[in-house]
């Protein structure tokens, strides 16, 4: 919430640079770059924002198929059972997350794009696990998680 305020406080700093009130004596050709990089760069995140905020996306799919996680700008994704090694949830650094440990460590580095194999690697340095879901941002409890994920018994 706070950055939906502060993007809505510099698009109100575009509008009132932009209504030509003589209380500012600056250069006017700042007044205008400042504006329109105020209104660009914060309009976009604005709009981001709400959209997230407002967006009804289910953020996790626990089904017979596998694991579709939809939580994150960089998720993984579908994530099949044959391709799972291991599932399991774990408290750590004071927060429920979901480990997905991969069969095929090496495919999904070398399948996704850069961004993702970064996480992916990062994931592998601090938790020894590819993927990590925080379950903190969805809206079930980890307990219903794992009763999930062990009824699929992986």
């Amino acid at each position: 919430m706070l950055i939906v305020f502060c993007a809505l406080m510099f698009v109100s700093v575009f509008v009132l640079l932009r209504s030509n009130t003589p209380a500012f004596d600056v250069n006017p050709l700042f007044v205008k770059a400042a504006s329109i990089i105020s209104l660009l760069f914060c309009g976009g995140v604005l709009y981001f924002c709400v959209k997230i905020l407002f967006l009804k996306r289910v953020g996790l799919v626990i089904n017979d198929e596998g694991i579709t996680d939809s939580s994150s700008a960089l998720s993984l994704g579908f994530i099949k059972w044959q391709s799972i090694k291991e599932a399991r949830v774990e408290k750590k650094d004071g927060r429920w997350l979901l480990l997905i440990y991969l069969k095929e460590r090496a495919k999904y580095m070398k399948d996704e794009n850069d961004y993702i194999t970064r996480i992916l690697q990062a994931n592998i340095k601090n938790y020894d696990c590819e993927v990590v879901v925080v379950l903190g941002r969805l809206k079930c409890t980890a307990r219903e998680v794992e009763m999930a994920i062990d009824e699929h018994n992986i």
